[in-house]
C-alpha cells in the first residue's frame, strides 16, 4: 500500500504534457543557445544528467536506456557523442532492477537499485567493478530503511567526488512477532510517527574504498519545519551543491541548507514568489484523512507552487531555483519560474515561464549554462533538443 502511495505521488511530479516550440522568451530570458543530442533513444530523467570530467577537462552530458537499449551515451556540449557503455552486465548483476545511476567518470559509474538497497560499479567497458548490498547497514535498531535517489537527479547525489547520498526511507520494523495486533488505520498512523523520528539521510564514505560503509544521518529532518507528526507523502527532494544540501518539501514555503560535513542546520531560508504561492499545509494524522489519503495528496499538490530544483553558477554566484506553479489539471503544464537569489540566499529576480515551450523538470548544468529540455514533438531517429537559457 505504502509502495502505491508513493509511485502515485512520484508519478504526479514527473507528468508532461507536450507543447509547441518557440525559440525565444523576449522579455523573460532568453534562448541564448540550442543543444542537440543524437542518442536515438528516449532516455527518462532517471538516466540524464552531466558530470565534470576530467580527461576532457569540461563537463559532459550523459542519457541512458537501461530498460530496452542497455546503453549509456556521453556528449559534448556540442552534440558530439564522445562515450558509449553497455549496461548489461551492470543490469543483470542487479537483476535488472534499477531505478538510476550516478556518473563519477567514464570509468566509475554507479547503477542504483530499485527498492533494494543495491549498487552495481562498472567501467567505461562496462564490466562489473563490484556489487553492493546495503541491506544490513540499512537498520537501526528494530527499524528498515530503503534508500532512494532523489527526483532531482539520474541517481544518488556525489559529495566531494567520492562519497554517495541516498535518501534512507523508514519502511517499517525488522522484528514483527512480538508487535502488538493493531488495525490497519493505526498502522498507517504508527508508520508515520515512526517516520516523523527517523533518518532522512544515508551516506556512502567512500565509494573507491575496498570496504564500503554507509552510514544514516539527519534524524527527524521534518522536525525543522513542524513540532508534530504529519502524514509527510511526498519524493524525496534534495540537491548537493558544494559544501551544502538543499532539502525541499511541498509542506513548506522554506528551504533548509544543512552542511555535507555534519548534517547540521546552517539555515533555513524562506521563499516568496510573484506568481504562485509557495508550500502547503501538511495532512493531519486523523483516521479520516486515512481513509482520503490519495485524493487529499493529489488535491494538496496541485494547488501549490513547490520547488523542483536549485543550480548553483559559480561563474555568475548565484543560485537557481526552478519553481513549478499550482496546477489543476491532470498533466504537467510546465508553468513555472526561476528564482535568482545572490550568494547570501536573497532574491535577485523571478522570471516566469507561462507558455509550456519548455519542460521544467530535471534542468541540467553544462559549460555554456543550465540546459532546460525543449517540450516539443519528438522522435527516436530525431536528436534530443535543449535550450540554454539566459538567467
Amino acid at each position: 500500500m505504502l509502495h502505491k502511495i508513493f509511485i502515485i505521488v512520484l508519478s504526479f511530479f514527473l507528468f508532461s504534457c507536450t507543447k509547441n516550440r518557440e525559440t525565444t522568451y523576449a522579455g523573460k530570458g532568453e534562448i541564448i543557445d540550442t543543444l542537440s543530442f543524437d542518442t536515438k533513444y528516449f532516455s527518462s530523467w532517471n538516466y540524464v544528467g552531466s558530470y565534470f570530467d576530467k580527461t576532457q577537462q569540461k563537463t559532459l552530458i550523459y542519457f541512458g536506456e537501461p530498460k530496452t537499449e542497455k546503453i549509456l551515451k556521453i556528449f559534448d556540449d556540442t552534440g558530439t557523442e564522445l562515450y558509449k557503455i553497455d549496461l548489461e552486465k551492470g543490469l543483470k548483476a542487479l537483476e535488472y532492477n534499477i531505478k538510476g545511476l550516478s556518473v563519477f567518470s567514464a570509468d566509475t559509474i554507479i547503477l542504483c537499485s530499485f527498492f533494494q538497497n543495491k549498487i552495481a560499479v562498472i567501467n567505461s567497458e562496462g564490466e562489473v567493478l563490484r556489487t553492493v548490498d546495503f541491506t544490513a547497514q540499512a537498520e537501526e535498531n528494530n527499524n528498515r530503511y530503503e534508500l532512494h535517489p532523489t527526483i532531482n537527479h539520474s541517481g544518488a547525489m556525489i559529495i566531494d567526488k567520492q562519497s554517495l547520498l541516498f535518501t534512507s526511507e523508514r519502511r517499517g520494523y525488522i522484528d514483527t512477532d512480538n508487535l502488538p495486533e493493531k488495525n490497519y488505520t493505526d498502522k498507517i498512523k504508527d508508520f508515520y510517527i515512526k517516520k516523523f523520528e527517523s533518518f532522512y539521510f544515508f551516506k556512502i564514505d567512500n565509494i573507491f574504498d575496498e570496504n564500503l560503509i554507509g552510514r544514516f544521518n539527519m534524524k527527524g529532518l521534518y522536525k525543522n519545519w513542524y513540532d508534530k507528526p504529519y502524514l509527510f507523502i511526498e519524493p524525496a527532494n534534495y540537491r548537493v551543491v558544494g559544501d551544502k544540501i538543499f532539502v525541499f518539501s511541498i509542506y513548506s514555503d522554506s528551504f533548509l541548507i544543512l552542511s555535507v560535513k555534519n548534517f547540521e542546520l546552517i539555515k533555513k531560508i524562506q521563499l516568496i514568489s510573484d506568481y504562485t504561492i509557495i508550500g502547503t499545509e501538511p495532512i493531519e494524522l486523523l483516521s479520516e484523512n486515512i481513509k482520503n489519503l490519495q485524493h487529499i495528496v493529489n488535491q494538496k499538490s496541485r494547488s501549490v507552487g513547490y520547488v523542483e530544483d536549485i543550480l548553483y553558477d559559480a561563474k555568475s554566484k548565484r543560485y537557481h531555483i526552478m519553481l513549478n506553479f499550482e496546477n489543476k489539471n491532470k498533466y504537467r503544464s510546465h508553468h513555472f519560474s526561476v528564482i535568482t537569489l545572490d550568494e547570501n540566499f536573497q532574491k535577485i529576480k523571478e522570471i516566469p515561464f507561462t507558455d509550456g515551450k519548455i519542460k521544467s523538470n530535471a534542468p541540467i548544468f553544462t559549460d555554456k549554462g543550465i540546459m532546460f529540455k525543449a517540450n516539443i514533438e519528438e522522435d527516436e531517429n530525431n536528436p534530443r533538443e535543449f535550450y540554454i537559457i539566459d538567467l
